[in-house]
């Protein structure tokens, strides 16, 4: 089922199946929220897994490397 023990001792925190979190993120939308807001919520949680994903595999810069990009951009 995809979980681990270490998992099964966090459980309800941060480790649960992404079945799991969609049920969770869906379940807490409003009685009358639409397919969109479902939608863009869904999306909204998948962007922060990714951002966490790519710090956990050292995929980051730091805000000076940034703002050098950044300032690159407007040349």
């Amino acid at each position: 089922n995809g979980r681990n023990e270490h998992d099964e001792a966090n459980r309800g925190t941060i480790a649960m199946t992404k079945k799991e979190l969609m049920h969770k993120v869906v379940d807490q939308l409003p009685d009358e929220a639409d397919w969109d807001e479902a939608i863009d919520r869904l999306l909204y949680i998948k962007g922060i897994e990714r951002g966490l994903a790519d710090v956990k595999a050292g995929k980051t810069i730091s805000h000076e490397e940034l703002l050098k990009r950044i300032e690159t951009w407007r040349r």
